[in-house]
């Protein structure tokens, strides 16, 4: 109602949700969610991972993914948190790995984990997935797609 166009954005809302409960109805048929995790930063310390409750949370969960980070909203992790966390999947942003994901190499345990020796390391745009905007259903599906390559 704000653009004074309630009918296209009527529509868009529509079309969101068609898209994402696509996903959903491929999610349900999947046996188990991939377990996965989101780091948002890791500059030069502890990496800032994404707990229940947090945005990176609820599109993880759209996408088929269960968050294996169990604390509330962002919390630091150590080596060996993440290490006893062993995501299968670790979703990073574009702009943290910047086109090189062996920049992640600094993060304390990451090399440890399933996700790292697997190569199931996912970048995603951080505008994106922190967004929770109009263009949800495109992380969703992407994000989605990922976890799931055919």
């Amino acid at each position: 109602k704000t653009l004074q166009v309630p009918e296209q954005g009527e529509a868009l809302v529509t079309q969101i949700n068609q898209r994402l409960e696509r996903v959903q109805q491929n999610v349900a048929a999947k046996k188990a969610p991939v377990k996965a995790m989101f780091i948002l930063s890791a500059g030069g310390s502890a990496p800032q991972v994404a707990g229940k409750g947090s945005v990176a949370d609820a599109i993880l969960s759209l996408a088929g993914a269960e968050n294996v980070a169990t604390h509330q909203q962002y919390k630091s992790y150590s080596a060996e948190s993440l290490i006893a966390a062993n995501p299968e999947v670790i979703v990073v942003t574009s702009q943290m790995v910047d086109g090189d994901i062996n920049r992640l190499r600094s993060i304390a345990g990451i090399t440890h984990t399933a996700a790292w020796k697997n190569q199931r390391i996912i970048t995603v745009d951080q505008n994106l997935i922190l967004g929770m905007g109009p263009r949800i259903a495109d992380v969703v599906e992407s994000l989605h797609q990922q976890l799931w390559p055919q």
